[in-house]
């Protein structure tokens, strides 16, 4: 699949990739999941594309496996990838003007919600998150451990589900709660989910996503969708659900 041709380069190697109709005045800004890159963004990119929008992507640091090349501290001196992650989408969202939604994946997509209540949601218009985020860390690093790396021993798999929580950063439940509760009354979210998703839990996205009554909160449930396959394996529910998520809290031009 073919990207259209990007320009102005931003923070963490990003690019905004123009729409060939562009139909919507706002900017979707993409958070990729742990491990992955812009470059995993290029489905959702060529969709939300097709739609109108104009898309941009950027690469978040600390992402190749778990090799470190330095302690994750950051602006404000807490240690994680959670607290990293943040001033990166934070940079990337200060860096280019004008109207945007933000669509993030996975875990990830906690470190979006942390960018935007930083930011108390200045200019965003709203939030897709997909297959994430999650409240219950050391659940999801067990299975992430389990089902995707396959660490088949089990003391090893405790010792690495230790250094995974640690790595993220140990208050993520507690900060990601309130960042959504700071989150401005009435902000649109539409949170995206797996009923078979083995990595992540439908239940563990409720408990990230638990007290949101002040916020106007979709879901969109694939019965058999696992994770981060929505698009990509049922695209006859998830295209026309986005779409119309976007369509109603964008601003045609």
């Amino acid at each position: 699949m073919n990207l259209p041709r990007s320009r102005n380069l931003i923070p963490g190697q990003g690019a905004i990739l123009s729409a060939p109709h562009k139909k919507y005045e706002e900017l979707i800004v993409f958070v990729h999941h742990f491990g992955g890159s812009k470059l995993t963004m290029r489905r959702h990119v060529h969709f939300v594309n097709e739609l109108g929008f104009d898309a941009l992507t950027f690469n978040l640091s600390f992402n190749e496996g778990f090799w470190l090349q330095r302690i994750p501290l950051s602006r404000t001196k807490r240690i994680g990838l959670r607290h990293i992650w943040g001033d990166e989408v934070e940079d990337v969202l200060n860096a280019v003007p004008g109207p945007k939604i933000v669509f993030a994946f996975s875990n990830p997509a906690a470190t979006a919600i942390d960018a935007i209540a930083r930011r108390k949601a200045k200019d965003i218009k709203g939030l897709i998150t997909d297959s994430g985020p999650f409240a219950q860390m050391l659940r999801c690093s067990w299975n992430l451990l389990s089902q995707q790396y396959v660490v088949k021993n089990r003391v090893l798999r405790v010792y690495a589900t230790g250094f995974l929580n640690l790595l993220w950063g140990v208050d993520h439940t507690q900060r990601l709660h309130k960042d959504i509760a700071s989150l401005p009354k009435n902000f649109p979210v539409l949170s995206i989910r797996g009923w078979n998703d083995r990595l992540v839990p439908v239940s563990t996205i409720d408990d990230a996503y638990s007290g949101v009554e002040h916020l106007k909160y979709e879901t969109l449930a694939l019965p058999k969708g696992e994770h981060l396959n929505g698009l990509k394996d049922f695209p006859e529910d998830y295209k026309p659900k986005v779409a119309r998520f976007l369509d109603h809290i964008a601003t045609k031009l």
